[in-house]
């Protein structure tokens, strides 16, 4: 999948957390169900993306902030 289609998908994801669901706006409902340890819909989201840890890499990954460039994860640049 190209990055370009990949990112778009996800954008839609946290696009679809946020209005629909009320959630944070840079969050995809696969971390958000991981944290609200709704486990129902962990099975089902992992179940539906064939890995037994999507959601919890979901997660992991948006704890650890690396959805975001490297420039951004480093911190703010001398101006």
């Amino acid at each position: 999948m190209s990055p370009y289609l990949f990112n778009g998908l996800v954008a839609l994801d946290q696009a679809a957390n946020a209005w629909f669901l009320r959630g944070k706006p840079d969050e995809t409902i696969s971390a958000r169900a991981y944290r609200e340890q709704r486990w129902r819909l962990v099975r089902f989201i992992d179940w539906v993306f064939r890995d037994k840890t999507h959601c919890r890499d979901s997660y992991i990954s948006e704890v650890n902030r690396s959805q975001l460039p490297q420039s951004y994860r480093v911190g703010v640049p001398n101006a």
